[in-house]
């Protein structure tokens, strides 16, 4: 047969333990009854649930039962809302409710029991309005797009060049599709054949008409609008944003020679560039809107450091930008989206983790750290990205950098 010991159920309130031997739960939801003449039937509104009343008897027996009931009264008194460990319930944020009834009696000595109530406690919140940061810079990537567009349907023209020239121009614009960079964002987005389909149309396209010729180079460095599944936003940030800055990106066509031809050859050549470079920074604008967000988890959580290191990078490439444009609408643009992107990735930014310096105590493997450290064995390639370490079973006892949750 059970002792009395053994049918008691551990339980603590604020961390206090304690025995208890019943416990009831009081749930149901909040109604208003309305009553109306001549209708024999009432309708009731439903407000939503009660608060959960939760009831225990908590007894202390042996040499410390006065001491043990006085940890818990103190507990009970303290002001606001703790939490409760229910045997059956588990843990709950409750607050005590009104008085709490302690039992001492002569006929058991070194016993005591409290007829302890909580009522089921919420958190003290009301609705906020917030801007939409993210939203302004996926909406400043689309003006500076149309933009670009516009400012090089004003200044381009092929009209009654010779051959050599549109070939020239064009011999220029497909050494934009073999760049490194360009090829690995195609890889990221998971868009090769269709960016290789869409910059070799591009290139036929430079003797037809102009606005066809210049959605279909705007579209040959559109990525965004192919993306179905990519999740290293922050990858794809720092490449657009390297990409837009490269020498490669950034030639100058100037031969030293004043034919008109070759002048002509320079200034298209200059023209085309600046749409490639500007829609390439219109997606890094909106890809920095998706920096840190749910859907970029292939490198893990996200650091403040991280964050703000990838939006100076996007900054500095649109402030380059911003002295190499003629066009006043195009500068416009481009601070517009400078400004939508330093407010949303600078607000976002303040949610995030901090980089702190840990240093395990021996080698061990990354698995053990990332449970030690967050709990949590699955941040283990985070951890050995983050660090840059060679084998994850053997992480070194250095100074490691992790987030700090």
């Amino acid at each position: 047969m059970a002792t009395f010991e053994e049918k008691l159920w551990p339980a603590s309130f604020r961390g206090v333990p304690f025995n208890a031997t019943a416990s009831t739960l009081t749930i149901g939801r909040r109604t208003h009854v309305f009553e109306y003449p001549q209708r024999d039937k009432p309708f009731v509104e439903d407000l939503g649930k009660s608060a959960r009343e939760i009831t225990l008897t908590a007894v202390f027996a042996g040499p410390e039962y006065i001491t043990g009931m006085n940890r818990l009264l103190e507990a009970m008194e303290q002001e606001g809302s703790g939490v409760l460990v229910h045997p059956m319930l588990g843990s709950m944020t409750v607050t005590p409710k009104a008085t709490t009834k302690v039992t001492y009696s002569t006929t058991k000595l070194g016993f005591s029991s409290a007829e302890l109530v909580f009522v089921e406690s919420g958190d003290y919140v009301f609705p906020t309005s917030s801007n939409d940061t993210a939203a302004v810079s996926a909406s400043a990537s689309e003006t500076l797009k149309q933009s670009a567009l516009d400012a090089f349907l004003d200044k381009f023209d092929l009209s009654g060049a010779q051959d050599f020239v549109k070939a020239a121009v064009t011999g220029n614009l497909s050494k934009f599709f073999e760049l490194s960079d360009y090829k690995e964002l195609c890889r990221l987005f998971s868009v090769s054949d269709e960016m290789s389909e869409l910059s070799a149309k591009a290139i036929s396209l430079v003797s037809s008409d102009v606005e066809v010729f210049a959605k279909t180079v705007a579209d040959a460095f559109g990525y965004s609008r192919l993306a179905y599944s990519v999740n290293n936003w922050r990858r794809v940030t720092r490449l657009l944003s390297r990409l837009v800055r490269s020498d490669d990106m950034n030639n100058d066509y100037q031969t030293g020679q004043v034919s008109d031809e070759e002048a002509r050859t320079t200034a298209q050549s200059s023209t085309l560039q600046s749409l490639a470079r500007q829609t390439l920074l219109a997606e890094a604008v909106s890809a920095s809107a998706k920096v840190g967000g749910d859907e970029d988890t292939a490198e893990g959580g996200i650091a403040y450091e991280d964050m703000i290191a990838i939006r100076d990078q996007v900054l500095a490439a649109l402030d380059a930008e911003m002295l190499e444009t003629e066009s006043d609408d195009v500068y416009l643009a481009l601070e517009n989206a400078r400004a939508a992107v330093s407010d949303d990735m600078t607000t976002r930014a303040q949610d995030s983790a901090r980089l702190i310096t840990v240093t395990p105590p021996e080698v061990q493997p990354a698995l053990v750290v990332a449970y030690n450290f967050y709990e949590d064995a699955a941040r283990e390639k985070e951890i050995i990205d983050r660090n840059g370490i060679r084998h994850g079973g053997f992480v070194p006892a250095r100074e490691l950098k992790l987030l700090s949750r």
